[in-house]
């Protein structure tokens, strides 16, 4: 993507303070989802040789829990399970949008990037989270061996304030972590009768 460099990163905590209230009231109003899920997996060799390749199809639904406390946001998977480790599956795809929430921003480390040209003029903000205070904790095993934390990019409309694109890698891992070495997620998000969809 064209990123092109302007004199707003001293807007950065005001930024992160519009984005975070636009998050929480799009995720306060969320409408539950129920949708089709198709999923292609290719297992690739080296240089992109592919070893192995999978087809399946789910029901991912998304439904917003109102108790005494916050809401929360639940996502599931209905259909075959799938048993080949080889091919997981990645879910809670809005959950990546709790990292901009206020209750969650001192979290991570945030920094202006600039505006990506090739995306309307979107705002492209990095962040790291820290995982010496992080609550939010991606999870692969139990103990601290199994727990994980992101960095990445957020891609924010500056009009609406809303996330449009977020991407993320693991930080990096102590070598006897289990699970994954490393997990990149491109997460696109768009409007759709006034509500937010997800597209992996």
């Amino acid at each position: 993507p064209h990123r092109q460099r302007d004199h707003d990163a001293d807007r950065l905590p005001a930024l992160l303070s519009s984005t975070g209230q636009a998050v929480e009231m799009m995720l306060g109003d969320y409408a539950d989802v129920s949708a089709a899920e198709d999923v292609h997996e290719l297992r690739l060799r080296p240089h992109a040789a592919i070893e192995g390749e999978q087809r399946q199809s789910f029901r991912y639904t998304v439904r917003l829990q109102r108790g005494s406390g916050p809401a929360v946001i639940q996502e599931s998977r209905g259909g075959a399970a799938p048993h080949d480790p080889k091919f997981p599956l990645m879910t809670n795809f809005v959950w990546f949008l709790d990292h901009l929430l206020p209750a969650h921003q001192p979290e991570s480390r945030f920094r202006y990037i600039g505006k990506d040209t090739s995306a309307g003029g979107a705002v492209v903000i990095a962040f790291a989270q820290r995982p010496e205070v992080a609550q939010l904790v991606l999870r692969f095993g139990q103990g601290d061996a199994g727990r994980a934390f992101l960095q990445g990019l957020v891609w924010v409309d500056p009009g609406t304030h809303l996330v449009s694109r977020i991407h993320t890698s693991l930080i990096a891992r102590p070598q006897a972590s289990t699970g994954p070495e490393q997990l990149v997620a491109d997460l696109r998000y768009a409007p759709e009768i006034g509500r937010a969809s997800c597209r992996e």
